[in-house]
């Protein structure tokens, strides 16, 4: 079997893991709590960068240090609902394992400058468009959608990992630079790891990756009332509401 690592972010929670499934402490070089063995401060990293990055710090470090056949990224909150020996079998056909896309009601565009600050939205759209001028029409159909592959959590081969690795980050560090000092709060700060949502779904799109969508496990304790709530709109309510108002 191929050498897998799963890696689970969290920066408080202690988590158990095994030879696969493995907890990767995000931010400690921030934060000083020692959670996990595994730290994403260790090797090449960006772990100082967690506040914005959020997750992306777990992600650039298993670019960089792993060394296993097959990785992927997921939350102390969200997991996979697989098997490692069943990673290996979909992985054999298709290019990602990828959680269920999320619906909006509106577009990803008109989400994003709705509920996020406008101007890093459209610093993101120049710093790929001046990179990346191939990807002008993927752009607009992909952004004019209400379809977001959520919570940068995949699991792939290595190679697919890090050919996607070598296209975001770059991006997101020009978006960075391009940063003049706007003031956030503490929600607004993660923008990087906001932003990176949008792109990864730009990317498979883009890229025509084949994907496998599998059950994502929500480990936070949410009662029945608003698991069929959640449901209702995902799959009735929302895509009803976008399709009216894209006629």
């Amino acid at each position: 079997m191929k050498k897998t690592e799963v890696y689970i972010a969290t920066h408080k929670q202690k988590l158990e893991g095994d030879s696969w499934h493995i907890p990767i402490q995000v931010g400690a070089a921030v934060n000083h709590t020692d959670v996990q063995s595994v730290k994403d401060n260790k090797g090449d990293n960006i772990s100082g960068k967690n506040a914005s990055y959020c997750e992306l710090t777990a992600l650039y470090w298993i670019w960089k240090n792993s060394r296993a056949d097959i990785v992927g990224l997921e939350h102390y909150r969200r997991r996979f609902s697989i098997t490692e020996e069943k990673i290996c079998q979909i992985l054999e056909d298709y290019d990602m394992i990828l959680p269920k896309s999320y619906l909006y009601r509106i577009s990803l565009e008109e989400e994003y400058k709705k509920f996020h600050i406008p101007g890093d939205w459209e610093r993101m759209k120049e710093v790929v468009l001046k990179e990346y001028p191939e990807y002008q029409d993927a752009l607009v159909e992909v952004f004019s959608e209400n379809k977001l592959i959520p919570y940068n959590m995949f699991i792939a081969k290595k190679q697919v990992c890090d050919t996607y690795c070598q296209w975001l980050f770059p991006i997101l560090e020009k978006i960075e630079q391009e940063d003049a000092g706007q003031k956030r709060d503490h929600y607004q700060s993660r923008y990087i790891g906001f932003l990176a949502e949008r792109l990864f779904t730009l990317y498979v799109r883009k890229n025509k990756l084949r994907v496998y969508i599998c059950p994502v496990e929500e480990k936070e304790q949410k009662g029945t009332g608003f698991q069929i709530k959640n449901w209702f709109g995902q799959h009735i309510f929302n895509p009803l509401v976008f399709g009216w108002r894209k006629r």
